[in-house]
Parts: structure tokens; sequence; C-alpha cells
């Protein structure tokens, strides 16, 4: 599974994307021992945990959307 997950910012009234990053779901290939067990798993993994809880974090898991108290489905986006 892959999220992609984007940094808006606001400049005189116009929205713009100002990050992009791709974050995998490793959990998969886990269980048949295909990872490294870097940093940057650790990362993607956290980020896959937190937005299954409603949280939207960046890779230093830093909270960037809190959908968990809006009324949405947490997978819409």
């Amino acid at each position: 599974m892959r999220y992609e997950v984007l940094a808006v910012g606001v400049l005189d009234g116009t929205e713009y994307i100002i990050g992009h990053e791709n974050v995998y779901d490793y959990s998969v290939l886990e269980t048949f021992g295909y990872t490294f067990n870097t940093e940057a798993e650790k990362k993607a993994e956290n980020i896959v945990k937190q937005r299954e809880n409603g949280l939207i974090v960046n890779f230093n898991n830093e909270i960037l959307y809190d959908q968990r108290n809006i009324g949405i489905d947490k997978y819409e986006c």
C-alpha cells in the first residue's frame, strides 16, 4: 500500500503544494523478510500507523492534519 503525503501552504490567498512524499506500507514485505529495517522504513511505517489512527504526519512525526474529530471518513482526502 502506498500513501501520498502533501504539504500545502497558502501565499496571498492561494493554496500551493509545497511538499510531496510517497510513503509505503512495508508490513506485508516484512512478513516475508524483504525489508532492510532502515530508519527510512521505520519512519514510513510510523506515517502509515498514524494515518490509520486519523493523523497525517510527516517523516519527523509532526502532525500535518488531524482527522480524528472532524466527522469524515479517515480515508477520505
